[in-house]
């Protein structure tokens, strides 16, 4: 598309969500619009912090030229961060940007404290364990009740699959059920620090019921 139309002067992608990217694939998109003189914007406000104390980028070292971070930047307070390249950045002196609450102090104030303790706490190693904790209990349950499906996804963000059900009504089963137990869930999880082992335990406790009850379904 890009080779059709020359006009294209910026694309902007998720680095990655439930399905690890490939490194390769990354590095062609980089060198294709650094070549070609297009703007790279990595949309990061769902992945960073959650697997490295930044964004992915800083994983596969592999820079854009303009990086968009918030969400877990603010722990819940509404703050985004644009970051990028001299080049590109320089350019928003030129520019007049304004925002609904840019005189509001909060998000930036809840911002450095967030990362303050992200770094004291180094919460995407946390975060990390947690995921694979929840994966392999996850896993537990489907083979127990021979439900055919997985859990996929990286570190804290996380989907359930079952292969004979629809992922629209899998949510929509998972979510009224789970209410019944007095648990918000459904078949996306976004792991937090606040969550732990303690938590989870409960959580799969009902949830086992619950698959228990779908597989008799199925």
């Amino acid at each position: 598309m890009v080779k059709k139309n020359k006009d294209i002067g910026v694309v902007i992608m998720e680095v990655e969500r439930f399905e690890q990217v490939n490194k390769n694939f990354l590095k062609y998109i980089r060198d294709y619009t650094k070549k070609n003189k297009i703007v790279l914007i990595f949309d990061e406000c769902t992945s960073g912090f959650r697997q490295t104390f930044g964004g992915l980028h800083l994983k596969y070292k592999i820079n854009p030229d303009i990086c968009i971070l918030g969400k877990a930047l603010g722990n819940g307070y509404p703050i985004n961060a644009v970051i990028g390249t001299k080049e590109v950045m320089h350019k928003a002196e030129k520019s007049f940007i304004s925002s609904t609450f840019w005189s509001d102090r909060i998000g930036p104030a809840a911002a450095i404290k967030t990362l303050e303790i992200m770094e004291k706490e180094r919460s995407w190693i946390k975060l990390k364990s947690l995921g694979k904790y929840f994966k392999k209990n996850f896993r537990l349950i489907l083979n127990r009740y021979n439900i055919p499906g997985d859990v996929i996804g990286n570190g804290s963000l996380l989907q359930f699959k079952l292969n004979k059900v629809n992922d629209i009504y899998l949510k929509k089963y998972l979510a009224s059920e789970m209410l019944k137990k007095n648990i918000l869930a459904s078949n996306v999880i976004y792991l937090s620090v606040a969550h732990n082992k303690k938590l989870l335990k409960k959580f799969f406790f009902q949830l086992d019921k619950v698959l228990f009850k779908l597989s008799k379904k199925l």
